[in-house]
């Protein structure tokens, strides 16, 4: 069975459809509204957003009103009240517990989709019935085996059957289909205790009254057991029959309004001969309705109970019609005898029944029409076979003649039923809207219909009003635009007959035409539904634009047209002539026609051509009408140009380059389009405070914005091979040329062009960003208050100076050989150009950039600068002055100016002339102090061990070696404080200023390669040995498959591809060193090492060859007899594993 929601979906798919293809064919005084694929799919949007909400809104409200009845059905606790009402507000508050989250399942199919009502549904939503009876009448029998489904059996339970006293109190019976209320047979008799019944009655009615304010019942059913009735004398009958009207009329009048009511005949298995005779039935047979049903209008005019006994007439003949037949298909004797006696038993009961119901439901007087119960029908039922026979036929001869009854064998039980199932489901509960609503209700909806008319009539007077002021405005209109066209018709009707292509002589006409066709557009009238139903603006406004498109299409195409052919004729520029031959080309030829090309081109012509230039108002309102006559589409000129001229034209332009017309195109395209100039300005107001240009006074110059990263990705490389397409593809129809053989040679001749120019490019794009850096520098400052302020803003890590290199970088990094594609390759020259200064500001492994250490050194300028930075210790200031200059003049500009400018202008005192370190003493005895503060440390650290004896296995600690040569370590330290300002360090080699210096040559040369250990392997400031190295692949033998180099758990590969450098950083994570190769050579071992000097020890093994530049070499790594190289660049000064002066490096003689 297909879920409720799914025939809701497959609804609101067949209204989309049904809108999607039927929509277009909708119209509306000749507009189709629906006629775009948009307008359909917003109406299709709406109505299933329309339906959700609706859905939502609904929910919504159902919760709503079930949570509102369960809290009104609640009873409050009555101090006062009785016992009994006491008794049933304690069970009912017990049911709701239960049934304030409880759904029950409605009807399914499509409507149960569309519908909250008919879904699942809560208690508030379902029918509510209540059931009426004399004590053991059978309600409670009737609704166990009516058939029907009690979803919350299982937490509420299905209820029984109480004894021959009936139920003692009320009982809720929820089905799936309805709420039934059995009332406690007590509480129609009153015969317990008529007060306590009575109050119990009426606090029943008002819990209903509270619950469902609208609608508290929507019916009523009335049992009345044959017994009862064939027991019954006529008093007693009577008194029954007044009983039931007046609990009626209580009930109608508590409850304030008519409910339809129905008369259940129970226990009809008791007459004698029903069980034998519908004992054979099946199932679907039993389930049927077997009574009688009155229309509705004489139910509601009370008067069903005249109708009732022609109707029982009918009944019992139609029984004894099949009696002949029954008595046939039945063999057994006493069956057939009992058979026989059934139509018998039912005529018998009729003169009972009819007093019943004339009595309890009958219009005794015409007062009594409005609040006589509206009796819908009575039926005859049987929930169980149970009991002896009733034979009223023979009791009453019995009691005629004074004969002994005879009791009849009782039925057995055969777990049928009789007659209720369908009863219910399609007769009761399908008439649940018969129920009216309450006064208050029913008032306030005949008010809303009320208004709802006034509203509707209202509307219709004021739309009708509207109509004919619409009316009357539309021909004030046609009046008034027919004396505006008359004053406009020698405009339009005779047009300038220049001679030259210069439009504006056309402005007039144009603009007066556009005005007109505007207002009457664009302009709204007076009300918007003044425009509904006469309104003539509409067709105005279609009659002016058609005039317009006119004077577009004649006059202003003309003058574009003599213009191209002015073009053609002169000595134009030959891109010029080409865009020319090209516009007349898409003139007269609707295929090829491009709106936007065509507007640029014509746009640029004039803006180039016309003398004097236009104005910017009309250059505004010419481009505005040229951009109405090309957005409608195609347009032909109809003009024609000689074909000498065209022929001409080609063979100057087929001439020219494809490359140079693609790269002359590129370059308008850059030229029009809005990239911003890269300035040191924009990096803040503080970068333009700092930096100047070459001549030390001018800003500095900027980048053009062609050349810029935003202008290179979404400009150059997507606009470049689509503009070589285009072109090529152009020339055939604009060139004439032949065209290529296939695709694929037209394709590789675009690409050529393509690859061309985008090199072309590049070269231009590097020279700009080169020019830019070549004219940049750090504005000197006056004295040294602005170079401490200009120091501590250059030293920011997230100053202009850093701000301005990471710029830069980012900008001249357009790519890298491992990337893909023609756009990275042709960035590759550029990036390469600036790739030190890339490195220079590029984190490495330890997370840590050059430019990072190179920043610190102003804060040391700033340091030396300090009161007593320069005054205190004047060798070490000016040994660390030194080293940064040192560390300055492997910088990239302008970083290095800046450094080496501020450096200059910190200089420490002379030491007095004459005196020696340590006062008067000697050479000799000066080494003799320089082994004594040096000697012991040394000896202990270097002799024997590696790098310092290459063949020792014994290695000194990184940290050891530090305490040798780093900065402010041993050596820096005693030379610091005893020689640095004695000593030039500026010149190679190192001399001695002052002849008075007792300074041993070889201690001099000892300290001057300490200190180049020192900028080799503590560059920057560092306080460890430390080197970045980076390793580009050179060349490898064929033999080779793959190579792997890996160095303190950094790998290096190459494998025959693509030679990208790969940077590494000593000492790594994984102290080791080791060379693989694939395959493997037969009978050689791959060289591996441990240890913080591995990479030193690999070194040794391999062939370095030296370049012209001292920390850049070529390593040659040879496995085998085959051989890899690889170009090794350091960032130190020179090369650290050819280092002299760390291999003949001695300690100095001392105690």
């Amino acid at each position: 069975m297909l879920r409720p929601w799914l025939f809701a979906v497959l609804g609101l798919l067949a209204f989309s459809l049904l809108v999607w293809f039927a929509g277009p064919l909708l119209t509306i005084g000749g507009v189709a509204p629906l006629a775009s694929p948009q307008a359909r799919v917003l109406v299709a949007a709406a109505f299933a957003l329309q339906y959700l909400l609706q859905k939502l809104w609904s929910s919504w409200r159902a919760r709503r009103n079930n949570e509102r009845v369960v809290a009104r059905l609640s009873p409050a606790p009555v101090p006062q009240a009785t016992a009994e009402a006491a008794q049933l507000r304690a069970r009912f508050t017990a049911a709701l517990d239960t049934l304030r989250h409880a759904r029950f399942g409605g009807r399914g199919g499509f409507w149960s989709s569309l519908s909250w009502k008919f879904g699942r549904q809560y208690l508030y939503q379902l029918p509510w019935y209540m059931i009426i009876g004399a004590p053991g009448a059978g309600k409670t029998t009737a609704l166990l085996n009516s058939g029907l489904h009690f979803p919350l059996a299982g937490t509420l339970g299905r209820g029984s059957v109480k004894g021959v006293g009936g139920t003692r109190n009320c009982d809720w019976w929820f089905t799936d289909r309805a709420v039934l209320i059995d009332t406690a047979g007590r509480y129609t008799t009153h015969e317990s205790d008529r007060v306590a019944d009575r109050q119990a009655w009426e606090s029943f009615l008002s819990l209903l009254r509270e619950a469902r304010p609208r609608r508290p019942l929507n019916g009523v059913l009335v049992a009345v057991s044959i017994t009862d009735l064939v027991g019954f004398d006529a008093a007693q009958l009577a008194e029954h029959a007044d009983i039931l009207r007046a609990r009626l009329g209580e009930l109608q009048t508590a409850l304030g309004m008519r409910l339809p009511v129905y008369l259940l005949l129970t226990k009809c298995d008791l007459l004698v001969g029903f069980v034998d005779w519908f004992s054979d039935f099946d199932r679907s047979e039993r389930d049927q309705v077997w009574g009688t049903t009155f229309d509705f209008p004489a139910s509601m005019a009370g008067a069903a109970a005249d109708e009732f006994a022609p109707s029982f007439d009918r009944l019992t003949e139609r029984l004894a019609a099949g009696l002949v037949d029954r008595l046939q298909s039945e063999r057994d004797p006493q069956r057939r005898a009992r058979i026989f006696a059934l139509p018998r038993q039912l005529r018998g009961l009729r003169e009972p029944l009819d007093e019943l119901v004339r009595r309890a439901f009958g219009l005794q007087t015409q007062q009594q029409r409005a609040s006589c119960a509206c009796l819908r029908g009575v039926y005859l039922t049987s929930g169980t076979q149970e009991g002896t026979p009733i034979d009223r036929t023979l009791s009453a001869l019995g009691r005629e003649l004074g004969l002994e009854q005879r009791i009849l064998p009782p039925n057995q039980n055969s777990g049928k039923s009789f007659f209720l199932s369908r009863l219910l489901g399609e007769v009761v509960f399908a008439e649940a809207e018969l129920a009216g609503r309450t006064p208050s209700r029913q008032r306030w909806q005949e008010r809303l219909m009320l208004a709802s008319l006034v509203a509707v009539q209202f509307a219709a007077v004021v739309l009708a009003a509207w109509w004919v002021i619409g009316y009357s405005r539309s021909v004030e209109q046609i009046v008034q635009l027919g004396s505006e066209v008359a004053r406009f018709r020698p405009l339009v009707e005779a047009p300038p007959t220049r001679t030259d292509y210069d439009p504006r002589p056309l402005l007039p006409a144009l603009n007066a035409m556009r005005e007109l066709a505007l207002e009457r557009a664009l302009s709204p009238p007076a009300s918007a539904l003044l425009d509904l139903g006469a309104g003539a603006r509409r067709k105005m406004a279609a009659a002016t634009q058609q005039a317009y498109d006119r004077m577009l299409l004649g006059p202003l195409l003309g003058q574009i047209a003599r213009g191209i052919d002015a073009l053609l004729h002169g000595g134009a520029d030959v891109n010029l002539q080409y865009e020319a031959l090209k516009a007349y080309a898409m003139l007269n030829d609707p295929a090829h026609f491009d709106a936007a090309a065509l507007k640029a081109f014509v746009t640029y012509e004039w803006d180039s051509s016309l003398d004097p230039p236009l104005a910017p108002a009309e250059r505004t309102q010419l481009v505005e009408h040229l951009g109405a006559l090309l957005d409608a589409g195609a347009v032909g000129s109809g003009a024609s140009i000689d074909p000498a001229v065209v022929a001409s034209v080609r063979a100057r332009l087929n001439g020219q380059r494809p490359a140079q017309r693609v790269a002359t195109r590129l370059k308008a395209m850059l030229g029009t389009a809005s990239y911003e100039d890269f300035t040191v300005a924009s990096l803040g107001a503080g970068s333009a405070q700092l930096f100047v240009g070459a001549d030390g006074r001018s800003a500095p110059r900027a980048v053009p914005g062609r050349y810029t990263l935003e202008a290179y990705r979404n400009g150059v490389l997507d606009a470049v091979p689509g503009i070589a397409a285009q072109l090529a593809s152009e020339a055939r129809w604009v060139l004439g040329a032949a065209a290529p053989n296939d695709e694929a040679s037209a394709a590789l001749a675009s690409s050529q062009s393509a690859a061309e120019v985008l090199s072309s490019y590049r070269a231009d794009y590097a020279r700009a960003w080169s020019d830019f850096l070549d004219d940049l520098q750090v504005k000197r400052p006056a004295g040294k208050d602005e170079a401490l302020h200009q120091a501590q803003l250059l030293g920011a890590p997230d100053g202009s100076l850093a701000t301005l290199l990471r710029s830069v970088v980012r900008q001249t990094t357009l790519g890298t050989r491992a990337q893909a594609g023609e756009g990275a390759q042709a960035a590759v020259p550029v990036s390469d150009r600036f790739e030190r200064l890339r490195q220079f500001v590029s984190p490495g492994a330890d997370g840590h950039a050059p430019l990072d250490a190179a920043l610190k050194s102003f804060d040391e300028l700033r340091a030396l600068w300090a009161p007593n930075g320069l005054s205190g210790d004047a060798a070490a200031s000016m040994s660390r002055l030194e080293r940064i200059r040192d560390d300055a003049r492997r910088d990239p500009e302008p970083l290095r100016s800046a450094l080496l400018a501020l450096a200059a202008l910190a200089q420490p005192p002379a030491m007095a002339r004459g005196a020696t370190p340590t006062g008067s003493v000697g050479g000799s005895a000066l080494s003799r102090q320089i082994g004594a503060r040096l000697g012991p440390l040394c000896r202990q650290l270097v002799p024997g061990h590696y790098p310092f004896d290459r063949g020792a296995s014994r290695e000194v600690s990184l940290a050891d070696f530090a305490r040798l040569f780093a900065p402010g370590a041993a050596f820096d330290e005693v030379f610091g404080q005893f020689f640095a300002s004695h000593v030039d360090t500026s010149v190679e080699p190192w001399i001695v200023r002052d002849r008075g210096t007792a300074l041993d040559a070889t201690d001099l040369e000892r300290f001057h390669a300490a200190a180049r250990i020192r900028d080799v392997f503590f560059a920057r400031g560092r306080t460890l040995p430390a080197l970045r190295l980076t390793f580009r692949p050179l060349d490898m033998d064929a033999s080779i498959d793959h190579f792997e180099l890996e160095i303190d758990g950094q790998t290096i590969a190459y494998a025959h591809g693509p030679l990208v450098a790969r940077v590494v950083s000593w000492p790594g994570p994984h102290s080791g060193a080791r060379i693989s190769v694939t395959p493997a050579a037969e009978g050689a071992v791959a060289p591996e090492f441990s240890g913080p000097w591995a990479l030193f020890r690999l070194f040794d093994r391999v062939a370095i060859e030296a370049t012209a530049s001292p920390q850049r070499f070529r390593a040659v790594f040879n496995v085998g007899g085959r051989r890899t190289s690889f170009e090794v660049e350091s960032d130190a000064g020179g090369n650290p594993f050819r280092l002299p002066d760390l291999e003949r490096f001695d300690c100095p003689s001392g105690p």
